[in-house]
């Protein structure tokens, strides 16, 4: 198992991984891939496209969509699947590792020549593994919505735009466990002298689980600042 945390000997103590492994989400993804590796006593080609595809936290916690913390965050651009003994490989198509896995036979990519056509296919369609079913689901349309109107929202602050309140309680709704919705939502009201309005945000904000502890430690000195006033 491996994050994007060093695991040797010789950087385990190293005070820069440490630094790493305690302020940033690599640590919960291991554990989380050891939880959903102890449910299964072998692995096959589906079994690890599912944990790949993972969207909740430990102990399947709802974490939100678009959280680095799950195995899928719902960003990356593909996924692979080896499997040595038999040559054989799976690459994930769009969206966010979610979309069909296609087969291809290494043996087969190793014989081809230059004389296939251009336009020939290698792919062995029938070992393919088929989308995520999420992709179907209102939950998926609702996350793609929440990216865009996040994008709003964070454009709103950086360039001091007036919006109505129904625009923050919309992008929660979107994405009810995420911790950012409710932090954006706070940062603005805050930015805007709101400071009333903006504790609540902060404060459902903490409740969650945050990404990072640098982002848990912003979320809290908002906190600290309003409680003072």
């Amino acid at each position: 198992i491996c994050a994007n945390h060093f695991q040797s000997g010789a950087y385990r103590q190293d005070k820069k991984n440490q630094k790493h492994i305690l302020e940033s989400h690599s640590q919960y993804r291991y554990e989380r891939m050891e939880e959903l590796l102890e449910e299964t006593q072998k692995v096959d080609p589906k079994i690890a496209v599912d944990i790949l595809r993972d969207r909740e936290g430990l102990n399947d916690e709802k974490i939100g969509y678009g959280n680095e913390k799950a195995l899928n965050q719902l960003l990356a651009h593909h996924g692979i699947v080896f499997q040595p003994e038999d040559l054989l490989v799976w690459v994930s198509s769009n969206p966010y590792q979610m979309g069909e896995f296609v087969a291809y036979d290494l043996n087969d990519i190793f014989k081809a020549g230059e004389g296939n056509s251009a336009t020939a296919t290698l792919a062995q369609s029938r070992l393919n593994i088929a989308r995520d079913p999420f992709l179907e689901t209102t939950a998926y349309k609702n996350y793609e919505r929440y990216r865009t109107k996040r994008d709003e929202i964070e454009t709103a602050i950086s360039d001091d735009i007036q919006i109505h309140r129904t625009k923050l309680d919309e992008l929660i709704a979107l994405n009810p466990n995420f911790w950012e919705g409710y932090y954006l939502a706070g940062l603005y009201n805050y930015q805007r002298g709101y400071e009333a309005a903006a504790l609540p945000y902060f404060l459902e904000a903490q409740k969650k689980e945050i990404t990072t502890l640098p982002d848990r430690e912003i979320v809290e000195r908002y906190i600290r600042k309003i409680k003072r006033r």
